[in-house]
């Protein structure tokens, strides 16, 4: 059996959560973690966990280049040592939301075009604020996208999600390799603040959780210092509201939504990898006696935080011992 548990799928969205997910793929012990057997257990493992990571944003310039090829490296290298055969699969993808066939569709005429409207609305069922006329002061970025993502616009990101789900869906490759294993547990890291993460994580979340697996949110919050603009915070506060709204709805695509509070105090390269340890302390919760990972389920209405305020607070932090 495996050491030690990972997700076998982490989703990271937006700049936050692709710094947190580069991370976290870059640590040599969580690779060899999922690539190497217990050497306590005898037993040949038949419950191998694989390691799929997706990097997916709105601007090329965060999404980090190359991690495919380093992964791939890195894994060669764990396995040579080791001298391992058949080990599970462990890679990395980056997507462009933005990026594809329907992006002769992301310009300001076209998105608040009629006839895209009209098209979009019937083929999607949607009735939504951001795909009215009139709405020009968020499509501003439409311009430049290619260079700087949706500049923390959250509405457009979502109308962004659904023109390309409904021309060339590049994140289907996401719920296809999800939808081809049992019971899938699956890591969204997201900076609630930004306007990629923000905008595009609750319809992937349902996407992914219809596919058939078990979905956990990590989401970077940002704290009110005062450091932060307006629109973060915004950001923050209306994904915090949606998320509200669905679990009083009863329809929560989340087993748990664990909040990492973010200060711009802290060091970047800190609380990233704090938050690495975060996630993986979470999916080793013990399951015996205490059942604390079972106790925090939240789609099971006797345990977890109340549906009014359906948050875990993660206090991110790790201590390190020099030898």
């Amino acid at each position: 059996m495996p050491r030690y548990r990972v997700p076998d799928h982490l989703i990271c969205l937006g700049q936050g959560g692709v710094e947190v997910g580069k991370t976290f793929m870059q640590q040599d012990w969580i690779l060899e973690e999922v690539l190497r057997d217990d050497p306590r257990d005898d037993a040949p493992d038949e419950d191998q966990q694989s390691l799929h990571a997706f990097f997916i944003d709105t601007d090329d310039s965060t999404l980090p280049r190359g991690m495919d090829t380093d992964v791939e490296r890195r894994v060669d290298r764990i396995e040579s040592e080791y001298d391992l055969v058949n080990a599970p699969d462990i890679d990395a993808t980056t997507i462009n939301v933005a990026s594809g066939p329907h992006e002769r569709y992301l310009t300001a005429e076209r998105v608040v075009g009629e006839t895209t409207i009209n098209e979009l609305a019937a083929s999607q069922g949607l009735k939504a604020w951001w795909l009215e006329r009139g709405n020009s002061d968020i499509l501003g970025p439409l311009d430049g996208l290619t260079r700087g993502g949706v500049d923390r616009k959250r509405g457009l990101t979502k109308a962004i999600s659904r023109i390309s789900e409904w021309k060339s869906d590049p994140l289907s490759d996401v719920e296809q390799s999800i939808g081809g294993q049992n019971e899938s547990m699956v890591a969204i890291v997201v900076g609630l603040g930004g306007g990629t993460g923000s905008g595009l994580f609750l319809d992937l979340a349902r996407r992914i959780k219809q596919a058939g697996a078990t979905v956990t949110l990590f989401g970077v919050l940002p704290t009110p210092s005062g450091r932060d603009d307006d629109d973060v915070l915004a950001n923050a506060y209306s994904a915090l509201s949606e998320l509200e709204y669905l679990a009083l709805s009863k329809e929560n695509y989340f087993r748990n939504i664990l909040l990492l509070p973010y200060d711009l105090s802290i060091d970047d390269d800190i609380f990233d990898k704090a938050a690495t340890y975060t996630i993986t302390s979470y999916y080793n919760l013990s399951n015996d006696q205490t059942n604390t990972f079972g106790k925090m389920d939240e789609t099971d209405d006797q345990v977890g935080p109340p549906t009014y305020a359906p948050f875990t607070i993660a206090s991110t932090g790790y201590l390190h011992y020099l030898k």
